[in-house]
């Protein structure tokens, strides 16, 4: 995982191929969680083909009614082979939107 950020409510994993073969993701999970790590809400994105050296973006809008209530945003992204795992500490000025 490059880099996972949020803005406006919508959380964005950055995907970097970082191998010297094209990679498929099979799909892209982010799991919002509440202090207490009780699971607040979840969004499966599809995978697509990221060839080597690039990234691709994938992306979820948070629930506004769960929004201010997060502490993190977990992201899992699955290809055949691995598994890519990034975490986001949530700020309640992530959700203005």
């Amino acid at each position: 995982m490059e880099k996972v950020e949020m803005s406006q409510g919508v959380a964005r994993a950055f995907v970097k191929n970082t191998g010297n073969v094209h990679i498929k993701l099979q799909s892209v999970t982010f799991r919002g969680k509440a202090v207490d790590g009780k699971e607040l809400f979840s969004k499966e994105v599809a995978g697509w083909y990221i060839l080597h050296g690039l990234s691709r973006p994938y992306e979820a809008t948070v629930p506004q009614d769960f929004c201010g209530n997060l502490s993190t945003i977990e992201i899992e992204a699955e290809a055949e082979n691995f598994n890519m795992n990034g975490t986001l500490n949530v700020h309640k000025e992530m959700c203005d939107r």
